[in-house]
């Protein structure tokens, strides 16, 4: 009866889960954390494809995405944020270390955090590029995002 009432519970906490978030926003099963990356050589205005943007989907119980950027490289790569995945914003990140200043843009390679409650979507875009590889690594997870 205890394995019953246990499937009951969370088919309903997925039900309720699924029916505030957009088909484009949903993953099947909650996630503590999510990762995704990519290697950006190669300049764009504005459209994203896999050599100019790394897109995180995020969802009603994420909080906080973290971006790491390694590599060496001569260019821009913007943060940016959409409510529903076609309109893009800049968007502050905050860098990890001791200067805790918010940005929108980075230039080296670092660790920023970014808060990312009530979005459907961020992305690291680049958005001038000059020459070397620019890897870029995001991992999403719930919990107290961090402070702006």
């Amino acid at each position: 009866m205890k394995t019953l009432t246990t499937k009951i519970r969370l088919a309903v906490l997925l039900a309720i889960y699924l029916m505030g978030i957009p088909a484009s926003a949903q993953v099947l099963l909650p996630q503590i954390s999510w990762a995704v990356g990519g290697n950006l050589t190669a300049q764009t205005a504005s459209i994203c494809s896999s050599t100019t943007c790394v897109i995180m989907p995020v969802n009603a119980i994420s909080n906080g995405v973290a971006w790491q950027i390694t590599g060496t490289f001569s260019g821009t790569v913007t943060f940016e944020a959409s409510l529903d995945g076609t309109n893009w914003i800049a968007a502050a990140v905050i860098p990890v270390g001791t200067t805790r200043t918010l940005v929108s843009t980075a230039t080296a390679a670092g660790t920023w955090t970014q808060n990312v409650t009530g979005l459907a979507q961020v992305r690291a875009r680049c958005s001038t590029y000059t020459s070397g590889t620019i890897a870029v690594a995001a991992k999403r997870s719930m919990g107290t995002p961090p402070s702006q």
